[in-house]
């Protein structure tokens, strides 16, 4: 039994092999041992900037600790010595 594929699909795929090497996205390995595609402007961008770059998960990881460094600082919230948080 053959299928019927849909013309519109068809010349998307075609499109994807032609412009294989006009690909705007690059593979980066990520330091948790994931690889990633990222864009090729923002990979540029990073290494200009002197940042390394990260995959989502890791992203969203370290941003979440800024954010908690952040409101403690500003919230006054201090660690004793045994690391114990308090205002």
């Amino acid at each position: 039994m053959e299928f019927e594929v849909d013309s519109t699909y068809r010349r998307i795929r075609e499109h994807d092999f032609l412009s294989l090497g006009a690909c705007p996205m690059k593979k980066i390995y990520c330091t948790c041992g994931s690889i990633v595609d990222v864009d090729k402007d923002y990979f540029r961008m990073r290494m200009n900037l002197g940042k390394s770059v990260e995959c989502p998960h890791c992203r969203n990881i370290r941003i979440g600790h800024e954010i908690d460094n952040l409101n403690d600082h500003f919230l006054g919230v201090t660690e004793d010595e045994f690391g114990f948080a308090y205002f």
